[in-house]
């Protein structure tokens, strides 16, 4: 965002992560290595700036739903009390965290808010946002089965890392630990009511 703010002097850098969250930058570790790509994807905005930019037209149209994602059983009291005395400081934090709740009573989380979010912009751009790190199988899903010549998934708020897989992702979180058998077909069921896809029919997981 400096980069790209500092070589194209009044213009406001909004940064989309995208579908990324098992992809890596190469270098990493250092600040260097941050300035490093910070000044690649400059150059390269650059290069995309100096070239023809299409119009986009059509109406534009946005929508979003809230739904609710299930999680596989939590871990038994007996898993929770090994967790805590773990090497790993944040599985041991979940772990005595869920075991506080359940000391007071509470229940273990079952399901977990997700909001699908999406804007269109006639048939020329359909940008679609899903909470949390949202990992690249979601992207190049949406591209293979809906209309890959115009959307775009992104990454949307803190929710967890969204794999593909959705079994077994963050087991060891403080509110979840793992997702349930169906969430992937969940959440691109909902993506199509969302969109005017060409491609529309049910989903296999």
């Amino acid at each position: 965002m400096v980069g790209i703010e500092r070589d194209h002097p009044g213009t406001v850098a909004l940064i989309g992560i995208g579908c990324g969250a098992d992809i890596n930058p190469f270098p990493r570790g250092t600040l260097e290595n941050v300035e490093q790509h910070g000044e690649e994807i400059t150059a390269e905005v650059s290069r995309l700036l100096g070239g023809e930019l299409g119009a986009l037209h059509g109406k534009i149209s946005s929508k979003v739903k809230d739904i609710s994602l299930p999680l596989v059983p939590p871990p038994s009291r007996e898993d929770l009390k090994l967790m805590a005395a773990s090497d790993q400081q944040n599985v041991a934090y979940a772990a005595k965290r869920n075991l506080e709740r359940l000391g007071r009573g509470e229940p273990l989380a079952r399901a977990v808010p997700y909001q699908v979010q999406a804007w269109t912009f006639g048939d020329d751009l359909a940008m679609v946002f899903l909470p949390g790190e949202v990992t690249v199988d979601y992207q190049l899903r949406l591209k293979t089965e809906f209309d890959g010549a115009r959307e775009m998934g992104s990454g949307n708020g803190v929710r967890s890392e969204m794999g593909s897989g959705c079994k077994s992702w963050v087991r060891n979180g403080v509110r979840k630990w793992g997702q349930g058998n169906g969430v992937r077909v969940q959440i691109l069921t909902e993506i199509q009511s969302h969109l005017n896809l060409k491609n529309a029919g049910k989903f296999s997981s």
